[in-house]
């Protein structure tokens, strides 16, 4: 994956105490390009940046639902836009990009796991998500 560094560098605004190295990191995140998962980027030409830099990143990850139709689900976590980038709409067609592809795989909905203390709730309201119908229950391990 060439935008590997620079979804490194997103993950490290969105979790400064990350401990995975580089090296291992970008082997992990070339491998997620397997059938059912996608890393999605938006890159900008940054002035006085050499080449054009990625500026909002997502991870989804489609799951197989034995309920209703069938069709699978897609869950999206791991959404960061480049604090510096904030308001300039790279989150919104990062999610157009998300939800696009949803569509091609015929998902039933998205999950989008978030967590509070980043404030972006009005955001996903905004894109039409609903939070008041389902709970997100989290177990770290």
């Amino acid at each position: 994956m060439s935008d590997a560094k620079g979804v490194l560098e997103l993950y490290r605004q969105f979790d400064p105490n990350q401990r995975v190295d580089n090296e291992t990191a970008v082997e992990l995140l070339d491998a997620s390009t397997r059938r059912g998962v996608r890393i999605f980027t938006l890159t900008e030409d940054v002035h006085h940046a050499v080449a054009p830099i990625v500026v909002a990143t997502a991870m989804a990850v489609l799951i197989p639902n034995l309920v209703g139709d069938g069709r699978q689900q897609m869950v999206v976590e791991n959404i960061v836009v480049d604090k510096y980038s904030h308001g300039k709409g790279y989150g919104r067609r990062l999610m157009e990009e998300v939800e696009q592809w949803a569509r091609e795989q015929n998902c039933r909905k998205i999950i989008i796991v978030s967590h509070h203390k980043f404030n972006a709730d009005g955001f996903y309201h905004a894109l039409g998500y609903e939070s008041d119908s389902s709970s997100v229950f989290i177990k770290r391990l």
